[in-house]
């Protein structure tokens, strides 16, 4: 694989995204309000992905942190919805996914909520994702939602391992 360049794109720039995305005949948009990367390949953007902001939503998890019984510090989370994760058909299997969400975790900032299909579980599993046991509320809607068409599972990444609703998974099946 010839060198892989994985950028945040500015607001003006996101009728690339768009473009890709409906190249690829996906029905998914970037939206101004959120953040958008992209991975290119020879010039070529292979893969995208969105961040929108949770900044502000309110936890449904309230009291205290579930392991510990420790009193949460804050009632309010700040953080991002992963959604729009896509790979061109010819790139995927590469890993161009894999550093892609790597990326854009990494400058997150806080958690990052994702709702995805049974299958993906492992896949995000291995990206240090976990089953998502609270959701901030307007994500637990918008999933209760979609659960009605789809079925979906709900994922959370986190700085800080103490934040509440989080279970990590173990695989072993993965070396």
């Amino acid at each position: 694989m010839n060198e892989l360049l994985i950028e945040a794109l500015g607001p003006f720039q996101l009728p690339l995204a768009n473009k890709f995305y409906r190249g690829e005949g996906s029905k998914m948009r970037a939206r101004r309000d959120e953040q958008v990367w992209i991975a290119r390949l020879d010039g070529k953007i292979v893969a995208a992905l969105r961040f929108r902001s949770c900044g502000g939503w309110q936890t449904a998890f309230g009291g205290s942190y579930p392991d510990s019984g420790e009193p949460i510090s804050r009632d309010w989370l700040d953080g991002q919805w992963l959604l729009g994760v896509f790979t061109a058909t010819d790139y995927r299997n590469r890993g161009i996914a894999r550093a892609l969400i790597s990326a854009g975790i990494a400058k997150a900032g806080g958690p990052v909520w994702l709702f995805c299909q049974p299958n993906l579980g492992s896949f995000y599993s291995r990206l240090g994702f976990g089953a998502a046991l609270t959701l901030p509320e307007p994500l637990a809607s918008r999933l209760e939602s979609y659960r009605r068409s789809q079925q979906l599972d709900a994922w959370v990444w986190l700085e800080d391992a103490k934040t509440p609703g989080h279970q990590r998974h173990q695989d072993t099946s993965l070396g």
